[in-house]
């Protein structure tokens, strides 16, 4: 979770009160797997956490007294966290309604800490309008690297509120739980154009971050489809393939906003570009390939 800095006082201040608060409550009984509504409480403490240890660029060892605060507080151990972990891993459904809930959750923690609400009012926008979220799916999901909960695939066909030259863009947050290994996520956002011509984004997601990626019909062709998929992929080291620690992405506020073009953009005529941007490896390509 990406914590604003000028909140970082406030939450330190919640999150020892809250830890310290009920830091002396009675331990539960063990159990090998939490109630969803503790995990739940759980995952929400274990975010702060993480948002508050990167927001300040603690060290490891710093970070996992954090962490350790969060299992303490609520009278659990790490081995219990991880067969929590391991289990709703394994029950994906169960594991997006815990993670739809704690989107919730922050959402209204957001609004209470007076957050801008600029994305809820393009959200709520009519799908028709000239700037509007048309994306419909869930709007939080959890993959593993674990086939086959380690994909989400979307697809949007050309309705009458498609413009020539619109432009897309497709916004979302990403989120991590690792023991370790290296984070390996990636999403894939292509364009089919009127003349079956097809633009592709592409970029590698390898940490918790804010991000946005754009396609537009420069020509102004007319759109038929925009599709695309997120996935975690399984690690190419051997070793971290075969490893049994927790790896999870957390996608989060997805969504897709659709933007009305004033006029064609005049180019030359290109088949091929691309370009890099800050870590992330984004790719753009036109591919002049008609279908039969």
């Amino acid at each position: 979770m990406i914590v604003h800095k000028r909140y970082t006082p406030l939450l330190l201040l919640l999150f020892f009160m809250i830890v310290f608060a009920f830091g002396s409550c009675n331990r539960e009984s063990k159990k090998l797997v939490m109630s969803e509504g503790k995990m739940t409480d759980v995952l929400y403490d274990y975010h702060i956490a993480d948002g508050i240890s990167r927001t300040l660029n603690l060290d490891s060892t710093t970070m996992r007294k954090y962490i350790e605060a969060v299992f303490s507080k609520h009278g659990i151990g790490q081995s219990e966290f991880d067969s929590s972990m391991v289990y709703y891993m394994r029950h994906a459904d169960m594991m997006n309604n815990i993670y739809e809930r704690l989107e919730k959750r922050i959402e209204n923690e957001a609004r209470l800490q007076g957050l801008d609400g600029s994305d809820m009012l393009i959200a709520s926008n009519n799908a028709s309008g000239d700037t509007a979220n048309i994306w419909n799916m869930e709007r939080v999901k959890v993959l593993s690297p674990e086939t086959p909960y380690n994909m989400m695939r979307f697809s949007f066909k050309a309705d009458s509120t498609f413009r020539a030259g619109d432009r897309f863009m497709l916004k979302f947050k990403t989120d991590f739980i690792y023991q370790d290994g290296m984070r390996n996520g990636y999403v894939i956002m292509t364009m089919r154009l009127q003349n079956d011509s097809i633009i592709t984004q592409t970029s590698s997601l390898t940490s918790p971050t804010e991000r946005t990626i754009q396609i537009e019909d420069h020509d102004h062709l007319g759109v038929k489809e925009i599709k695309g998929y997120f996935i975690h992929r399984q690690s190419s080291n051997a070793n971290d393939r075969n490893s049994s620690t927790v790896k999870m992405m957390i996608l989060k506020d997805i969504t897709l906003i659709k933007m009305h073009t004033t006029g064609p953009i005049k180019q030359d005529s290109i088949n091929k570009y691309k370009y890099e941007k800050d870590d992330s490896i984004m790719h753009a390509t036109v591919h002049s390939v008609r279908t039969p």
